[in-house]
């Protein structure tokens, strides 16, 4: 699994670039939006409130990380200052308006390494060098299939430490000397196969000053590192360990069981499996020539890089071994925890445990998968946290046990979260209320991930509709969805220095999707939508799914009460009734839909036709056909207690009904039509035939016979209108 260990700055400098064009024109990107989320699957909200153990309700999709991090806690061992440096982004992203962002990525850009080395070298010379790559292209195969990845190959230390030795070479020959020209071009040359294999630099020439020619030296064997070509690396790193007055001779063994390393990793062409890469006996030469710098090592640094790679090797020639040693590791104060960290990321996922037996690794299995918890005495606090996330019934002991922890244990929110979870199951409805109302008072708005959680423990205990109500809102901690996009910065603007708009934090999550969506009668959510508990967003989206609802089931009544809150455009149109001009109001909002989505709403963005086919509603919408039908496929909720049976006959058999009718425009189209043929005098029949044409192009399911007779129609009837002027095809 991925974790939190993984940012760094340049990816997180590349995300804020992306982000940054997302930003001015989101309408301009495909269809892989991200869902909107509340509650993060994977990672704490916040991850600088989290490292301080300020842990909330832990989820079991968290990283490997993140459940190391909690273990520290939960076990009573804080992390570190240095630790915590590891965890949280080094970057933040760019603040103010997007026009204002230029020049805090330039500046983000001039203190990359690879822009570190440019620096430097532009201050000696002015020729340009090529563009430097980090990463190298390797072909891949995969039975039939083959196809190019990319590996990092010159890290960010190499461009650095280039740019340090020049500076200092410059200050030893002078800035405009010979050597220093001859220096840069030999670098040139290493850095061109940082991309792919290139021409080496040029041996050195007798006439040179010894350590131009100790540094062409290193060069060379750099250069072969790069490009590949490992056993020339390798015997030219040990011939220049065994040159001691060279500067780079304390690398020399290190960098030469590096090259080993390398060339044991390189994949084979045939094969993409992770396990396949590895020649096991090289790896075991290189793991004989670190262990012996480990035990000789010429400094402190040497020592420090060959530890680091001899972990990386033992972590695929002996996995069970290393992963005891990284996980004992991690469950103290740890100097070596970021490469710790990755080591446990990658043996994890390659499952590596089968036998080892660390508690942290133990106790990281059984929050992940509650079949995986290893049977035995272990006890203490995690434990106690890992049982009380796998129960399913209640158990009278741990209940009792969660009862105990005190209200300063970074495990007090999710043991008690569970708990009401529990009691709640045991029909004990009014305990759990109580516990989550007491969390939900201890809770700031500052952590709305818990508070989103606690909501949605609460929500199925709530006595009346004004109490469903005022838990159904949630904070939605990211809206990068299609709709969030489109609301911030509509395509209409002229420029992105106008997209503005706020996007509502308050949304419905899944669950009150669910419920309102499947549980509620049309009285009931009229009276939602009248409902002040609700922000006014939120009253919205129901009165448009209430007022669906009205039209299809002939329900004038409910379709004049839940008007007043719909826009205006559709409330002019046709929004107080339930005939034909309720139809025509309807083929004019592509947005609405009977039921409410999760996150930003549809409804939102009501007059937006959008060309992903997102329109209107398709399939049956009570059963979750539609993939973005707002929790209509999540697993059945708990019964509300202050629906009576009444209520949810009367919902059942709306449902019933309106899953009679064909859907979206299947149903809508037809009936706009026909208004048409008898009433041509209308001065909107143009534009009515004319949204029919691209209504059906943009559906969801095609419907090519409507489109073709609305075409025929608007050009045999209207042929010199500006709509058929601008209706060219019918499909």
């Amino acid at each position: 699994m991925k974790s939190i260990t993984r940012l760094t700055s340049a990816a997180l400098l590349a995300a804020v670039i992306a982000a940054a064009f997302l930003y001015i024109r989101a309408g301009a990107c495909g269809p892989d939006w991200e869902p909107d989320v509340f509650i993060p699957a994977h990672h704490p909200a916040s991850i600088t409130a989290y490292v301080n153990g300020r842990l909330g309700v832990l989820q079991r999709g968290y990283y490997h990380a993140e459940f190391v991090v909690a273990y520290r806690y939960l076990t009573g061992v804080s992390l570190t200052p240095a630790e915590k440096a590891v965890l949280i982004p080094k970057v933040e992203p760019p603040a103010g308006p997007p026009e204002t962002w230029e020049a805090a990525i330039k500046a983000r850009e001039a203190a990359q390494p690879i822009s570190q080395w440019l620096a430097a070298r532009g201050k000696y010379v002015t020729s340009a060098q090529a563009t430097i790559s980090q990463e190298r292209s390797i072909r891949r195969k995969t039975g039939t299939w083959a196809y190019e990845d990319n590996q990092l190959n010159c890290t960010d230390g190499a461009f650095l430490n280039a740019a340090v030795t020049l500076n200092t070479r410059a200050q030893i020959w002078g800035s405009q000397s010979a050597e220093v020209r001859e220096w840069i071009t030999g670098q040139d040359a290493v850095f061109a196969n940082c991309r792919q294999p290139s021409e080496p630099p040029s041996a050195s020439q007798p006439g040179w000053p010894k350590l131009l020619q100790q540094d062409r030296a290193y060069q060379v064997a750099a250069a072969e590192f790069y490009s590949g070509r490992f056993d020339d690396a390798t015997r030219d790193f040990d011939t220049i360990a065994r040159d001691t007055s060279s500067p780079w001779s304390r690398w020399g063994k290190y960098l030469a069981a590096r090259a080993i390393v390398r060339k044991a990793a390189a994949a084979p062409p045939s094969s993409d499996s992770d396990e396949a890469v590895f020649d096991l006996a090289l790896l075991r030469g290189a793991q004989v020539r670190l262990e012996g710098i480990v035990a000789h090592p010429p400094d402190a640094q040497i020592l420090h890089a060959a530890k680091d790679e001899l972990g990386y090797v033992m972590a695929r020639v002996n996995p069970s071994a290393r992963l005891t040693e990284v996980s004992t590791a991690l469950a103290q104060p740890d100097p070596d925890f970021r490469n710790h960290l990755t080591d446990l990321d990658v043996l994890l996922d390659r499952g590596k445990a089968a036998d080892t037996h660390t508690d942290l690794v133990a106790w990281i299995h059984a929050m992940q998968s509650p079949a995986r918890q290893e049977p035995g005495n272990r006890s203490g606090l995690p434990w106690l946290v890992a049982g009380m996330a796998a129960a399913q019934m209640p158990d009278p002991k741990l209940i009792a046990a969660a009862a105990t922890v005190p209200a300063s244990s970074p495990a007090y929110v999710t043991v008690n979260y569970h708990r009401a979870r529990l009691l709640r199951t045991a029909g004990k409805a009014d305990e759990a209320r109580a516990i989550t109302t007491s969390l939900l008072q201890a809770t700031p708005a500052q952590d709305p991930a818990t508070r989103n959680a606690l909501l949605q423990q609460r929500m199925p205990t709530a006595h009346t509709l004004d109490e469903f109500l005022a838990d159904a809102p949630r904070t939605a901690l990211s809206t990068d969805s299609q709709y969030a996009a489109y609301l911030a910065c509509p395509p209409n603007l002229p420029a992105a220095s106008q997209c503005q708009n706020a996007i509502p934090p308050l949304q419905f999550d899944a669950d009150a999707a669910t419920y309102l969506n499947r549980e509620f009668p049309l009285s009931m959510l009229a009276q939602s939508a009248e409902s002040r508990t609700l922000p006014i967003n939120l009253r919205q989206a129901i009165a448009s799914m209430a007022w669906v609802r009205a039209v299809a089931l002939q329900d004038p009544e409910i379709a004049a009460r839940v008007s007043r809150l719909l826009p205006e455009p559709v409330r002019n149109e046709g929004g107080t009734q339930i005939g034909s001009r309720a139809i025509l109001a309807l083929l004019r909002a592509p947005g609405f839909r009977p039921y409410v989505d999760t996150g930003v709403q549809r409804s939102a963005s009501y007059d937006y036709l959008d060309h992903f086919r997102d329109n209107w509603w398709c399939g049956r919408w009570t059963d979750g056909a539609h993939p973005d039908a707002g929790g209509l496929a999540a697993a059945p909720a708990p019964p509300l207690p202050f629906l009576t049976a009444k209520q949810r006959e009367q919902a059942a058999d709306e449902a019933r009904r309106l899953n009679t009718l064909a859907q979206g425009l299947a149903w809508i189209g037809p009936l706009a039509f026909e208004y048409v043929t008898t009433h041509p005098e209308d001065k909107a029949a143009p534009e009515i035939l004319a949204q029919l044409v691209q209504g059906t192009r943009w559906n969801c399911e095609a419907q090519t016979e409507l489109s073709k007779r609305a075409f025929q129609l608007l050009h045999k009837r209207y042929p010199d209108t500006e709509w058929a002027k601008k209706t060219k095809y019918y499909y």
